[in-house]
């Protein structure tokens, strides 16, 4: 379970339980090395709920190699986008 699910979930906006988790898509749209083993991320993600809705949503957060999330997640929901390319 990642720091997204637990938001969505605790927003009452999808019951964890009810996400395919194997349609689940993430994808890492940034990385910024910051100081020593310190990088800013962002990531993309979709999560499908099993009666068929898609909730896309953005995290950005501190990591290094050895801690996955080495600070507080800053999470979106994405309420509308736009894909062009």
């Amino acid at each position: 379970m990642n720091m997204a699910e637990v938001w969505l979930k605790n927003n009452n906006i999808i019951d964890i339980q009810s996400i395919d988790k194997e349609k689940t898509r993430s994808t890492l749209l940034a990385t910024e090395k910051k100081n020593g083993d310190l990088y800013t991320q962002v990531y993309f993600f979709t999560f499908y709920g099993k009666d068929g809705k898609s909730f896309d949503v953005i995290t950005q957060s501190d990591a290094t190699t050895e801690e996955c999330s080495a600070s507080e997640v800053n999470v979106f929901l994405v309420s509308k986008h736009e894909i062009n390319h």
